[in-house]
């Protein structure tokens, strides 16, 4: 029986479905990562896809052997809250960054407090919150000052769910409440009593060690 051969090692092929996704495959710096570095964000990536929630495989090891390459065992529903983190580091973190090291630092914290948020919510929730994180990472990469829908607002998480081809969740004004409650999203009031959401993962410790 042949071996299957790949032609880079798991984690080249594993950082660049991370890039793939969040369409940043010609990015320099990502590019220019060393493969102690890219472990590191697909160690932590990979700690995620562990989780049974966000898993297109419930109970499966966190990657596997597709098509002769090896790729992330995740729900497509749970993918924009992985690509909200390097598009948030490559919005913020880069242009500004005082040394090299501090995006992949935050890449890993944010995967690591993303981990520890889908572990706090229930099913329900972490549907709703996935809504959240698709429109948010939307926004960042396209913001729109004409289609309020394209950011992740109540009324935007709603129209989201019917956009691609869901069920709205009958009590997702309750869901999106337990999500503040729960830490998992910070909220902002806006003019005419609609409300914005972002992702409270993407915030920065005071002080990498």
């Amino acid at each position: 029986m042949p071996v299957t051969e790949f032609p880079d090692s798991e984690d080249d092929q594993l950082f660049g479905q991370l890039l793939e996704w969040a369409g940043l495959t010609d990015h320099e710096y990502w590019l220019s990562l060393t493969p102690e570095n890219k472990a590191r964000i697909v160690a932590a990536v990979k700690e995620i896809a562990a989780l049974p929630e966000v898993q297109a495989e419930q109970g499966a090891a966190p990657q596997f052997v597709f098509k002769n390459k090896h790729v992330f065992n995740l729900r497509p529903l749970a993918v924009p809250a992985v690509i909200a983190i390097f598009v948030e580091i490559t919005v913020a973190s880069i242009p500004a960054m005082a040394s090299p090291l501090l995006p992949i630092l935050d890449a890993v914290h944010f995967a690591e407090k993303l981990g520890e948020g889908y572990r706090k919510l229930r099913p329900d929730e972490i549907e709703v919150f996935n809504a959240v994180a698709a429109l948010y990472t939307k926004a960042q990469r396209n913001p729109s000052v004409t289609d309020p829908n394209a950011h992740p607002t109540k009324t935007g998480v709603r129209t989201w769910f019917a956009d691609e081809g869901y069920q709205v969740p009958a009590n997702i004004d309750a869901i999106l409440v337990s999500l503040e409650k729960k830490g998992a999203v910070d909220v902002k009031p806006l003019p005419g009593g609609e409300t914005l959401y972002s992702l409270t993962f993407l915030g920065r410790k005071k002080k990498h060690e």
